[in-house]
């Protein structure tokens, strides 16, 4: 089975019936998404996958209760949640790690020497704006922009209306479209920049 979005809760009778090809297709499909949203609560990569491998884990132990586990895919996202709320108790001093943006690290290619320190300069900008987003909004942006979660899929993970993720949503992308609009507009270097410009309204 290839698992999807409607096929996903699907899924949960098999891994209650312990069928561990059942439980692998989920854990590869869910894995990767999870992970990246508990690195952007807790920005610490380690400690974002024990976080994951621990609800899947658990998820795997307590099998038998998954029938009764509406909107399953939301649910994992709360576990995660949960999780690293409790890793902000017991750790009050949070490391601080830049975040990467995929879309912008793949459009950049190779550069010349000065191109290629302006490439690292907007990409730090670009952390920068996404790192000054309140934690709820940075949230609906990650959730929505790069784990392509649908508006009431963020809604329930962050036990939030939809139209406040659409709120959220806007308020994000307009502060992050002005930091880098600005950024390019201080920089003068023909093309290059005018194409970046032009990749702003993908954000």
């Amino acid at each position: 089975m290839n698992i999807n979005r409607i096929s996903i809760d699907e899924i949960k009778a098999e891994i209650a019936r312990s069928d561990e090809k059942a439980f692998r297709q989920l854990f590869d499909f869910v894995y990767p998404k999870l992970l990246n949203y508990a690195f952007v609560i807790i920005k610490n990569h380690d400690s974002a996958e024990d976080i994951v491998l621990e609800v899947l884990n658990n998820v795997w132990q307590q099998r038998e209760k998954l029938p009764k586990i509406d909107r399953f895919e939301s649910y994992l996202y709360v576990c995660v949640k949960n999780k690293t709320l409790d890793y902000h108790r017991k750790n009050s001093r949070m490391i601080q790690e830049q975040f990467s943006e995929p879309h912008f690290s793949e459009y950049i290619t190779h550069q010349n020497p000065q191109n290629q320190l302006l490439n690292k300069e907007l990409l730090e900008t670009l952390d920068r704006a996404i790192l000054c987003l309140p934690e709820k909004t940075r949230l609906v942006y990650r959730l929505v922009k790069e784990d392509g979660l649908s508006y009431q899929e963020a809604a329930d993970v962050l036990g939030v209306s939809v139209k406040t993720i659409n709120n959220q949503l806007l308020h994000a992308v307009k502060t992050v479209r002005n930091t880098i609009t600005s950024y390019l507009s201080s920089h003068n270097n023909g093309g290059f920049f005018k194409s970046l410009k032009s990749l702003i309204i993908m954000l």
